[in-house]
């Protein structure tokens, strides 16, 4: 495994020729590319973009990036953020599961489905994580609690903690292995 990241880059930022976010993104697929792998798991933040066109953008460019230098390539989607800080909501006097879950918005739910046509129409996998972090809880309301099954999921309003990682390891294993495999 060969990680490319660049904190605070996000798929909205990637596309700018001359801004720094730009420069490293040209930078990581030429890197990626000498590679020549096997499968490319692909991750990026959009689920707070203020610009969901352009993340959207940013990720279908990655998908094609991807697509030529890689035998399988698989997109791994953003699970709507938290919009309180976790540590404040569960300390707060008569915290509730209810106080301190998030309704996902339209915007986030939408940009993900975006995303994940995106990866379709380039015929790659997508991993759907929504599911993991939040769940339907009217025909209308997606919510996402910061406690799920017992364990803090988020560190802050955009990371999930490492415990709540460390347990969803295997239904990301049989996702990944589905998306490869398919």
């Amino acid at each position: 495994v060969v990680p490319f990241v660049k904190v605070g880059c996000v798929p909205s930022s990637w596309a700018h020729r001359s801004w720094p976010c730009g420069i490293w993104y040209r930078w990581a697929i030429k890197r990626a590319a000498a590679l020549h792998p096997q499968a490319s798991l692909l991750v990026g933040s959009w689920a707070g973009s203020r610009s969901p066109a352009a993340a959207v953008k940013g990720m279908a460019k990655l998908i094609g990036d991807a697509r030529r230098f890689s035998a399988s390539t698989i997109v791994v989607g953003d699970s709507p953020h938290q919009h309180r800080n976790p540590v404040d909501c569960l300390l707060a006097r008569g915290a509730t599961m209810r106080t301190c879950s998030s309704r996902a918005t339209v915007v986030e739910l939408q940009t993900d489905a975006a995303v994940a046509a995106a990866a379709a129409k380039q015929r790659v996998g997508f991993i759907t994580v929504t599911g993991w972090f939040c769940g339907r809880a009217s025909s209308v309301a997606v919510l996402c609690p910061l406690v799920v099954n017992k364990t803090i999921s988020w560190v802050d309003q955009g990371h999930i903690s490492a415990t709540y990682g460390g347990e969803l390891a295997t239904p990301f294993r049989n996702a990944f292995r589905r998306e490869l495999f398919r």
